[in-house]
């Protein structure tokens, strides 16, 4: 068994990138006789996988899973979750899923179980989109600081933007069941903007077709969920961050000089994360909606710079607004 962080112990979002993962295994080698959970198991992921995989006996492990035979599980047809490990980390591009035939099980699997259509990108005359805005004041059920900086502000802007019809904000939660939360990603929208977070994990169910442009921390180079997003046919964009002002958050250790420095320490880069504040400009994210609404086939590759990468060339240019030299 890997060792996984403790938020995946309690956030219900971090438990769906498992779930999803044991939810394509089964759908694509055929449904097993047991699932293995070998944490704490939440009521949000138990009705995840009884979506999914409503015939299998779920066994939660817990702190008992080093006693498990892994060999007799798998002569039992089991699925195990530590099976799951094999898409981390995602900072090379790698896909969640195995393929686009993979995805689209998922999605078709899910639509079916929550009685819901097939969800997708209007026929629309004008080239104006519907915008959801994502507020992560209470994402896993716990309070959440890694939202857009200044958000009513930021809402009023996007709601000026010449290629946006209509914005609305809506909150993940751990209060929604399975089908109110992939809801939220599939009704009456065309793009959304999102601070960067285990959330996005639903992304996979947004229209095809639709933009999907997620807000990083500053200094979190290289991060993001293109990983899950690569096989569900959606136009991804990371917005990265400018540094954080000092009213949000300030880190005063080791490599908070720029961001390519503070990306390369964890203590920096984490400080980001949980800490500060997306700053995105409003008028950088109307741009992009604009390039998407004006697209023929409104999908098009994001260039991915991983850490190494960008390490290894001593330079590292924020393409949303702001440079750093190593």
């Amino acid at each position: 068994m890997h060792r996984v962080g403790a938020r995946y112990t309690y956030n219900i979002f971090h438990q769906s990138e498992f779930a999803l993962r044991m939810a394509e295994a089964a759908l694509r080698d055929g449904p097993p006789a047991h699932v293995v959970w070998p944490f704490r198991l939440l009521n949000f992921t138990r009705q995840l996988l009884e979506l999914f995989l409503p015939s299998a006996h779920l066994v939660v492990a817990d702190e008992q899973y080093k006693a498990y035979d892994h060999a007799a599980l798998r002569r039992a047809n089991a699925t195990l979750c530590d099976r799951t490990r094999e898409f981390f980390p995602v900072l090379d591009g790698h896909a969640f899923f195995g393929g686009e035939r993979d995805a689209s099980a998922v999605r078709a699997a899910a639509f079916r179980g929550c009685r819901k259509r097939h969800p997708r990108v209007r026929e629309r005359r004008s080239q104006r989109l519907r915008l959801v805005v994502i507020d992560r004041t209470k994402t896993s059920g716990e309070a959440s600081q890694r939202n857009f900086w200044q958000l009513p502000k930021m809402l009023a802007s996007l709601r000026r933007c010449p290629a946006v019809e209509s914005v609305e904000v809506r909150t993940p939660s751990a209060e929604l069941s399975i089908c109110e939360q992939i809801d939220l990603y599939t009704r009456d929208l065309d793009a959304m903007l999102t601070p960067h977070g285990a959330h996005n994990t639903f992304g996979i169910f947004l229209p095809p077709g639709a933009l999907l442009l997620e807000g990083m921390p500053w200094a979190n180079i290289g991060v993001g969920y293109w990983g899950l997003i690569k096989y569900s046919r959606v136009a991804h964009h990371v917005l990265y961050s400018a540094r954080p002002t000092a009213d949000d958050f300030e880190f005063s250790g080791e490599g908070a000089q720029n961001d390519l420095e503070c990306g390369k320490n964890k203590d920096c880069r984490y400080a980001y994360r949980w800490n500060a504040h997306v700053h995105v400009a409003a008028d950088r994210a109307c741009r992009l909606l604009g390039d998407h609404a004006r697209s023929a086939n409104r999908t098009w590759p994001r260039p991915v710079l991983t850490l190494p990468q960008l390490w290894g060339s001593g330079y590292w240019h924020n393409p949303d607004g702001e440079e750093a030299a190593g």
